[in-house]
Protein backbone atom coordinates (compact mmCIF):
# COMPACT_ATOMS: atom_id res chain seq x y z
CA UNK A 1 0.00 0.00 0.00
CA UNK A 2 1.14 3.65 -0.68
CA UNK A 3 1.97 5.51 2.05
CA UNK A 4 -0.40 8.50 1.78
CA UNK A 5 2.06 11.13 3.64
CA UNK A 6 4.94 10.55 1.14
CA UNK A 7 2.56 10.71 -1.83
CA UNK A 8 0.62 13.61 -0.19
CA UNK A 9 4.40 15.64 -0.11
CA UNK A 10 5.44 14.78 -3.46
CA UNK A 11 2.50 16.33 -5.05
CA UNK A 12 3.17 19.35 -2.87
CA UNK A 13 6.50 19.38 -4.88
CA UNK A 14 6.21 17.28 -8.17
CA UNK A 15 6.16 20.11 -10.58
CA UNK A 16 7.77 22.60 -8.52
CA UNK A 17 11.54 21.78 -10.04
CA UNK A 18 12.86 24.70 -11.19
CA UNK A 19 11.82 26.84 -8.17
CA UNK A 20 13.75 24.78 -5.90
CA UNK A 21 17.40 26.32 -4.26
CA UNK A 22 20.14 26.32 -6.07
CA UNK A 23 23.06 24.45 -5.23
CA UNK A 24 26.01 26.17 -4.16
CA UNK A 25 28.46 26.00 -7.01
CA UNK A 26 32.13 24.63 -5.95
CA UNK A 27 34.57 27.48 -7.44
CA UNK A 28 37.08 26.67 -10.11
CA UNK A 29 40.49 25.97 -8.83
CA UNK A 30 43.42 28.80 -9.57
CA UNK A 31 46.42 29.13 -9.52
CA UNK A 32 48.82 31.51 -7.00
CA UNK A 33 51.24 33.82 -8.12
CA UNK A 34 53.07 32.76 -5.33
CA UNK A 35 53.21 29.06 -7.19
CA UNK A 36 54.32 30.58 -10.86
CA UNK A 37 56.93 32.84 -9.07
CA UNK A 38 58.65 29.29 -7.37
CA UNK A 39 58.10 27.90 -10.80
CA UNK A 40 60.17 30.76 -13.00
CA UNK A 41 62.64 30.94 -10.16
CA UNK A 42 63.18 27.37 -9.83
CA UNK A 43 64.12 27.50 -13.90
CA UNK A 44 66.53 30.59 -13.42
CA UNK A 45 69.37 28.54 -12.50
CA UNK A 46 68.40 25.83 -14.87
CA UNK A 47 68.78 28.38 -18.28
CA UNK A 48 72.00 29.64 -16.42
CA UNK A 49 73.47 26.80 -16.76
CA UNK A 50 72.82 25.13 -20.17
CA UNK A 51 74.25 28.68 -21.42
CA UNK A 52 77.69 28.20 -19.66
CA UNK A 53 78.01 24.99 -21.55
CA UNK A 54 76.74 24.17 -25.28
CA UNK A 55 77.07 20.99 -25.07
CA UNK A 56 74.23 20.31 -22.34
CA UNK A 57 72.14 23.15 -24.06
CA UNK A 58 71.95 20.99 -26.99
CA UNK A 59 71.33 17.68 -24.66
CA UNK A 60 68.34 19.33 -23.06
CA UNK A 61 66.58 20.83 -26.75
CA UNK A 62 66.93 17.17 -27.89
CA UNK A 63 65.22 16.47 -24.41
CA UNK A 64 62.99 18.70 -24.99
CA UNK A 65 61.74 17.91 -28.53
CA UNK A 66 61.67 13.99 -27.69
CA UNK A 67 59.36 15.45 -24.22
CA UNK A 68 57.36 17.18 -26.83
CA UNK A 69 56.61 14.38 -29.30
CA UNK A 70 54.99 12.02 -26.02
CA UNK A 71 51.25 12.44 -25.19
CA UNK A 72 50.27 14.76 -22.26
CA UNK A 73 50.67 13.57 -18.66
CA UNK A 74 47.12 11.75 -17.72
CA UNK A 75 45.16 13.54 -14.51
CA UNK A 76 42.50 12.21 -12.66
CA UNK A 77 39.17 13.54 -13.53
CA UNK A 78 37.20 15.29 -10.71
CA UNK A 79 33.60 14.87 -12.49
CA UNK A 80 32.14 11.17 -12.70
CA UNK A 81 31.07 9.25 -16.11
CA UNK A 82 27.65 8.44 -14.39
CA UNK A 83 25.35 10.78 -11.89
CA UNK A 84 22.70 9.42 -10.32
CA UNK A 85 19.96 11.84 -8.60
CA UNK A 86 17.58 10.64 -5.82
CA UNK A 87 14.28 12.32 -5.95
CA UNK A 88 12.59 14.03 -3.35
CA UNK A 89 14.47 14.30 0.20
CA UNK A 90 16.54 11.25 -1.42
CA UNK A 91 13.33 8.82 0.50
CA UNK A 92 11.44 7.57 -2.84
CA UNK A 93 15.05 6.80 -4.95
CA UNK A 94 16.54 3.97 -3.53
CA UNK A 95 17.11 1.94 -6.51
CA UNK A 96 19.54 5.17 -7.31
CA UNK A 97 21.25 3.57 -4.54
CA UNK A 98 21.39 0.40 -5.40
CA UNK A 99 22.71 1.02 -9.31
CA UNK A 100 25.35 3.29 -7.98
CA UNK A 101 27.27 -0.05 -5.98
CA UNK A 102 26.12 -1.89 -9.67
CA UNK A 103 28.23 0.79 -11.42
CA UNK A 104 31.01 0.58 -9.09
CA UNK A 105 31.41 -2.71 -9.09
CA UNK A 106 31.77 -2.94 -12.65
CA UNK A 107 34.72 -0.22 -12.40
CA UNK A 108 32.36 2.62 -13.58
CA UNK A 109 33.02 6.43 -11.81
CA UNK A 110 29.76 7.51 -9.83
CA UNK A 111 28.38 10.11 -8.07
CA UNK A 112 24.80 10.06 -6.43
CA UNK A 113 23.14 13.46 -5.12
CA UNK A 114 20.14 14.82 -4.15
CA UNK A 115 18.07 15.98 -7.35
CA UNK A 116 18.35 19.92 -5.96
CA UNK A 117 22.56 19.33 -6.28
CA UNK A 118 21.96 19.29 -9.90
CA UNK A 119 23.45 23.09 -10.87
CA UNK A 120 26.44 21.67 -9.35
CA UNK A 121 26.40 18.69 -11.21
CA UNK A 122 26.44 21.04 -14.31
CA UNK A 123 28.99 23.19 -13.32
CA UNK A 124 31.19 20.24 -12.35
CA UNK A 125 30.62 18.69 -15.77
CA UNK A 126 31.35 22.14 -17.62
CA UNK A 127 34.64 22.71 -15.76
CA UNK A 128 36.12 19.17 -16.90
CA UNK A 129 34.92 20.12 -20.61
CA UNK A 130 37.03 23.56 -19.93
CA UNK A 131 39.72 21.46 -18.37
CA UNK A 132 40.05 19.36 -21.13
CA UNK A 133 39.47 21.15 -24.78
CA UNK A 134 38.47 19.05 -27.42
CA UNK A 135 38.35 15.99 -25.82
CA UNK A 136 35.35 13.77 -24.79
CA UNK A 137 34.59 11.31 -21.61
CA UNK A 138 31.52 9.29 -21.30
CA UNK A 139 28.49 11.55 -20.04
CA UNK A 140 25.92 9.99 -18.26
CA UNK A 141 22.89 11.41 -16.27
CA UNK A 142 20.06 8.57 -14.64
CA UNK A 143 17.55 10.08 -12.20
CA UNK A 144 14.05 8.89 -10.39
CA UNK A 145 11.13 11.32 -9.43
CA UNK A 146 12.05 14.73 -9.40
CA UNK A 147 15.91 13.46 -9.63
CA UNK A 148 14.92 12.51 -13.56
CA UNK A 149 13.19 16.15 -13.52
CA UNK A 150 16.83 17.21 -12.85
CA UNK A 151 18.07 14.59 -14.94
CA UNK A 152 16.69 16.52 -17.78
CA UNK A 153 17.56 20.06 -16.35
CA UNK A 154 21.27 19.04 -16.55
CA UNK A 155 21.23 17.13 -19.88
CA UNK A 156 19.38 20.47 -21.09
CA UNK A 157 21.95 22.96 -19.76
CA UNK A 158 24.70 21.22 -20.74
CA UNK A 159 23.50 20.98 -24.43
CA UNK A 160 23.16 24.78 -23.91
CA UNK A 161 26.54 25.23 -23.46
CA UNK A 162 27.96 22.83 -26.29
CA UNK A 163 28.82 20.03 -23.99
CA UNK A 164 27.63 16.43 -25.21
CA UNK A 165 26.04 14.15 -23.12
CA UNK A 166 25.96 10.52 -23.94
CA UNK A 167 22.59 9.58 -22.04
CA UNK A 168 20.06 10.41 -20.05
CA UNK A 169 17.82 7.98 -18.33
CA UNK A 170 14.29 9.01 -16.35
CA UNK A 171 12.74 7.01 -14.17
CA UNK A 172 8.96 8.10 -14.07
CA UNK A 173 9.94 11.78 -14.31
CA UNK A 174 7.07 13.72 -13.18
CA UNK A 175 7.71 16.59 -16.20
CA UNK A 176 8.22 15.61 -20.02
CA UNK A 177 10.89 18.57 -20.67
CA UNK A 178 13.11 19.96 -21.30
CA UNK A 179 14.87 18.06 -23.77
CA UNK A 180 17.67 18.62 -25.80
CA UNK A 181 19.13 18.09 -29.42
CA UNK A 182 22.74 17.53 -28.11
CA UNK A 183 21.99 14.48 -25.68
CA UNK A 184 22.31 11.26 -27.87
CA UNK A 185 20.28 9.13 -26.21
CA UNK A 186 17.00 9.80 -24.06
CA UNK A 187 15.48 6.53 -22.23
CA UNK A 188 12.55 7.47 -20.57
CA UNK A 189 10.83 4.40 -18.11
CA UNK A 190 7.80 5.40 -16.98
CA UNK A 191 4.39 4.40 -15.90
CA UNK A 192 1.30 6.58 -17.43
CA UNK A 193 -1.75 7.32 -15.63
CA UNK A 194 -0.57 7.02 -12.22
CA UNK A 195 -0.29 11.46 -11.32
CA UNK A 196 3.83 11.08 -11.95
CA UNK A 197 5.00 8.98 -14.63
CA UNK A 198 5.32 11.42 -18.03
CA UNK A 199 5.96 10.79 -21.35
CA UNK A 200 9.02 12.65 -22.66
CA UNK A 201 7.97 15.78 -25.02
CA UNK A 202 10.38 15.11 -27.75
CA UNK A 203 10.01 11.65 -30.06
CA UNK A 204 12.56 10.66 -33.07
CA UNK A 205 15.62 7.69 -33.51
CA UNK A 206 17.33 9.58 -29.49
CA UNK A 207 14.26 9.08 -27.33
CA UNK A 208 12.65 6.27 -25.78
CA UNK A 209 9.72 5.85 -24.22
CA UNK A 210 9.49 2.89 -22.66
CA UNK A 211 5.73 2.43 -21.15
CA UNK A 212 6.37 -0.11 -18.30
CA UNK A 213 2.45 -1.25 -19.08
CA UNK A 214 4.14 -2.74 -21.96
CA UNK A 215 6.27 -5.13 -20.39
CA UNK A 216 4.68 -8.79 -18.65
CA UNK A 217 7.46 -8.58 -15.90
CA UNK A 218 6.70 -5.01 -14.74
CA UNK A 219 2.90 -5.09 -15.82
CA UNK A 220 1.89 -6.30 -12.25
CA UNK A 221 0.71 -4.74 -8.76
CA UNK A 222 3.05 -3.46 -6.62
CA UNK A 223 4.96 -1.83 -9.82
CA UNK A 224 4.47 1.73 -8.89
CA UNK A 225 5.69 5.25 -8.90
CA UNK A 226 7.23 4.39 -5.58
CA UNK A 227 8.60 0.97 -6.12
CA UNK A 228 10.00 0.83 -10.03
CA UNK A 229 13.25 2.46 -9.19
CA UNK A 230 14.02 -0.60 -7.16
CA UNK A 231 12.60 -3.28 -9.53
CA UNK A 232 15.32 -5.49 -10.88
CA UNK A 233 14.21 -5.92 -14.57
CA UNK A 234 14.26 -2.05 -14.77
CA UNK A 235 17.98 -1.78 -12.88
CA UNK A 236 18.90 -4.28 -15.32
CA UNK A 237 17.70 -2.08 -18.23
CA UNK A 238 19.89 1.23 -17.41
CA UNK A 239 22.96 -0.70 -16.33
CA UNK A 240 22.75 -2.69 -19.71
CA UNK A 241 22.06 1.22 -21.53
CA UNK A 242 25.00 2.07 -19.81
CA UNK A 243 27.48 0.04 -19.79
CA UNK A 244 28.70 -0.14 -23.45
CA UNK A 245 28.82 3.89 -23.40
CA UNK A 246 31.53 3.81 -20.37
CA UNK A 247 33.40 1.20 -21.63
CA UNK A 248 36.89 2.00 -23.10
CA UNK A 249 36.67 1.39 -27.17
CA UNK A 250 38.19 -2.59 -27.12
CA UNK A 251 38.65 -2.90 -23.46
CA UNK A 252 36.96 -4.89 -21.09
CA UNK A 253 37.26 -2.77 -18.37
CA UNK A 254 35.03 0.48 -17.98
CA UNK A 255 35.90 3.87 -18.33
CA UNK A 256 36.58 4.99 -15.31
CA UNK A 257 36.34 8.91 -15.86
CA UNK A 258 38.06 11.51 -18.21
CA UNK A 259 41.68 11.87 -19.04
CA UNK A 260 44.10 13.54 -20.77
Amino acid sequence: MVNFARLAALLLVGASLVLLPIATVQASETQTASAAASSTAKSAPAITAAAADPAKSKTKAKSKKAAARKPPVVQPTKAASVYLMRGFLGIFSLGMDRLNGQLKAAGVKTKIVGHTAWPGVVAEIAAEQARHPGQHAPVVIVGHSLGANAALLVGYELGKQGIPVDLVVTVDPTSSRPISPVVKRYLNIYLPGDGFGAKLAATGSGVDNDDIRNNPELNRPGVNHFTMDENPVVLKQIFDAIMPIVKAPGQKGAAKGRKG
